[in-house]
């Protein structure tokens, strides 16, 4: 089988003798995913502009809505199976059947507790909004379990280092949503249901592609274990509650914000985030190749993975930070029109976070990957704690300007606490390796 020998030629490269190893296999999966995200951003670079065009402040704070509580739902609800999936389709790649029927049921039973959740919150949340954008946010909800299925197919990809069809499963939802994006611009017709059909078509051709590859790559049959579902479960809350206090910190401005002030107010701050994630894109795709490459390796084997993607996310960074800050009062009037020339200052304000965020990510790939999710939890839940105090100080006063300086404090606070914790736990190893 193709898959196998991927792996036995990735397993004889993982450990490599010298600083940089067998560089040629090592690269080409950086490359893999790097060049992947390098579309996908400039996807998104263009969907971001188009879109604040096409709508407006209030028309991409709306668009915002419909996707943001039903996607906070699922992920909420998910109980960590995304990560869960990448790491153990490493541990049992030789048998991966019985992780995949896991998988498929507990799929099933988040997915209709999300949707049924959903049901009873989407009318409190979404109350003030028009009927077709709750109508369109209902339609979403009910898109769910396509959605879920999607990513863990994506995932199991990942875990088993098949980059290629990773990519592109992670790619095509991306194409779909900046297609519709480009016609309905090219059309002139700001239609919010449209763009989140195109998005749901673009999940439902990566769940298709997804199945496919599996089914004819790794042929997997039903194998229900229950002690299978107990390590996945473990792990997925270990690293769930990480992980949903990272949600709750990079969303908790927006869900505020979309409450308590006006819908234009979201539409201008989401403009700034959006060009400030782009720092987040080529580091969320190492993180995720550490995690799933250090989970082949031994212990040593898996930050010697870490040190590589830590050096290659700031070679990255460091540049494209630095020219995004310069050029934002340039930039920002003409990607997303004059309209939006008060987000030029919650970007500035948010690129600092961002660079933190993105240096965090990566190190908590390489802390996933030796089995240390509780790690990511505990600094997340720092940054989620910061990140409301500073919202209920400074969003009231000063609206997406207070946002955007709560977020960039709370990501470096949490980039302080991981590092600090991975210094205390190495001084203690070397206390235990000299006593």
């Amino acid at each position: 089988m193709k898959l196998s020998a991927s792996l036995a030629s990735f397993e004889s490269e993982a450990e490599p003798n010298s600083r940089w190893g067998a560089a040629p296999q090592i690269w080409k999966r950086y490359s893999d995913s790097v060049g992947t995200q390098i579309l996908t951003s400039l996807l998104g670079v263009c969907t971001g502009i188009l879109l604040p065009r096409l709508f407006g402040p209030q028309g991409r704070g709306d668009l915002a809505v419909i996707l943001l509580w039903p996607v906070a739902l699922d992920f909420i609800g998910s109980l960590g199976l995304y990560r869960s999936i990448v790491y153990f389709a490493a541990k049992y790649r030789q048998d991966l059947s019985r992780l995949v029927s896991v998988c498929a049921v507990l799929a099933f039973a988040q997915s209709a507790l999300v949707v049924a959740a959903g049901i009873f919150i989407l009318p409190l949340v979404l109350k003030n909004y028009a009927p077709p954008i709750r109508n369109a946010s209902y339609a979403f909800l009910f898109f769910i379990p396509i959605r879920q299925l999607a990513i863990l197919e994506g995932q199991l990809l990942l875990g088993v280092l098949d980059t290629k069809w990773y990519n592109a499963c992670l790619a095509l939802p991306v194409v779909s949503y900046a297609l519709g994006a480009a016609i309905l611009y090219l059309w002139n017709r700001p239609s919010v249901a449209c763009i989140v059909a195109f998005h749901m078509a673009g999940i439902a051709l990566a769940a298709a592609l997804g199945f496919h590859v599996i089914r004819r790559k790794l042929n997997p049959h039903w194998e229900w274990h229950i002690g299978t579902a107990t390590e996945v479960l473990r792990y997925g809350l270990k690293t769930h509650a990480g992980d949903i206090t990272s949600f709750l910190n990079q969303r908790c401005d927006q869900f505020l914000i979309s409450f308590l002030l006006p819908g234009p107010t979201l539409g201008l701050y989401l403009a700034a985030v959006s060009l400030s994630e782009g720092l987040l894109i080529i580091p969320r795709a190492i993180s995720g190749l550490t995690l799933a490459s250090g989970s082949h390796c031994d212990h040593a084997g898996a930050w010697r993975w870490a040190k590589r993607s830590l050096i290659l996310s700031v070679v990255i960074l460091a540049p494209a930070a630095l020219g995004l800050w310069i050029l934002s009062p340039w930039l920002i009037p003409r990607l997303f029109g004059p309209a939006f020339h008060q987000s030029i200052t919650p970007f500035k304000i948010l690129v600092p976070g961002a660079s933190a965020m993105a240096i965090t990510l990566v190190l908590y790939g390489a802390l996933r990957s030796i089995n240390r999710p509780e790690i990511p939890a505990y600094c997340e839940l720092l940054g989620l704690c910061a990140t409301v105090v500073f919202l209920a100080l400074l969003l009231k006063p000063f609206g997406a300007v207070g946002a955007a300086i709560a977020s960039s404090a709370a990501y470096a606070a949490t980039l302080a606490a991981v590092l600090s914790l991975l210094w205390v736990g190495r001084r203690r190893s070397i206390a235990a390796a000299e006593g």
